[in-house]
């Protein structure tokens, strides 16, 4: 008797509260995205398990949040070695790109403009970045230390969590996060940030001065 195969990607289930100044908090978003992972992800994932056949072309593309193309795993790329790291939660140096980038926190970057096919990464939305606002460095549960549980036929989660605040008199409208990564390679201290996932949101947000986003993402896999 045949079994029938059953394919279940990622999900991520994503949950946007909002905190008023007097501390008032309300939910306005609980979604669950399936595998919404920009083109980075793959293209990093195929690299990172082949590097050395991607060598004579030069590298893998990836995209970066300002949309320019770096290539991986290349002894001409910016990436020469496989030993390149991406990182969420408490990234060092990243303070040294504040003449370069709007935001220098990795984690969520929220835009004014959603996503639209064809383009399934942050690059071309790089000028509808919200980057007036309060991005506070995101953490991640279980912590540093413990590994999520994976139980064989099962389901294992982690979940990343952000506060982004309002400190202008302006209010924004958000309709879509982007989460960012930093990429830093061994003996360079230098990070370089690109997406690996996006969200739109439906309907979009309203965020107005003094207002503060909890954005909670719990990422659950089959295990």
């Amino acid at each position: 008797m045949s079994v029938p195969l059953t394919l279940s990607g990622m999900t991520v289930r994503l949950k946007v509260i909002l905190v008023s100044p007097d501390g008032k908090k309300v939910e306005v978003l609980d979604a669950v995205y399936r595998d919404p992972f920009s083109q980075n992800y793959p293209a990093f994932l195929d690299g990172l398990l082949s590097w050395p056949a991607w060598t004579p072309y030069g590298g893998v593309p990836i995209i970066s949040v300002q949309n320019e193309t770096w290539y991986f795993w290349s002894p001409n790329g910016i990436f020469a070695s496989p030993l390149a790291s991406l990182c969420v939660v408490n990234c060092p140096n990243t303070d040294i790109l504040t003449s370069y980038l709007a935001v220098t926190v990795p984690g969520f970057w929220l835009y004014s403009t959603p996503f639209t096919y064809p383009e399934n990464f942050a690059g071309p939305l790089y000028y509808n970045l919200i980057s007036s606002l309060n991005y506070q460095t995101p953490t991640i549960s279980p912590n540093a230390g413990t590994i999520p549980n994976a139980p064989f036929g099962g389901t294992s989660s982690f979940t990343i969590t952000q506060t982004i605040t309002n400190p202008t008199s302006k209010t924004y409208t958000v309709y879509s996060a982007a989460l960012v990564v930093a990429a830093y390679m061994s003996g360079n201290p230098t990070p370089y940030f690109f997406d690996i996932a996006y969200f739109n949101f439906s309907p979009a947000i309203s965020l107005s001065p003094g207002v503060g986003m909890i954005i909670s993402a719990t990422f659950s896999m089959p295990t």
